[in-house]
């Protein structure tokens, strides 16, 4: 078992072929063509349609958090777009 990105429960390995969008290491090729899966799994999570292997969680993790003084502030406003969205619905409920 592993941990996911931002350490957000279990996370996903494989000892099949893959590699990384970020660092671009290639793991176990070969293994799907040879069918052989009993070497070293592999920790990897889909984020943003790139697969990052496990080795580079930490640098995706740096990087959103030093991006967190612009993150805050558009989700803040994302999240107020949407209640009001929904406080419009609950009206026209009422």
């Amino acid at each position: 078992m592993s941990v996911n990105l931002f350490d957000s429960g279990t996370g996903c390995a494989t000892h099949g072929d893959i590699s990384c969008g970020i660092c671009g290491t290639a793991y176990n090729q070969g293994n799907d063509e040879s069918e052989d899966y009993s070497g070293e799994a592999v920790t990897y999570t889909e984020f943003a349609g790139i697969c990052v292997c496990g080795v580079c969680f930490p640098r995706v993790e740096k990087e959103i958090f030093s991006r967190m003084d612009d993150i805050i502030p558009w989700y803040r406003k994302l999240l107020t777009i949407q209640k009001e969205k929904i406080e419009g619905r609950l009206k026209g409920l009422k």
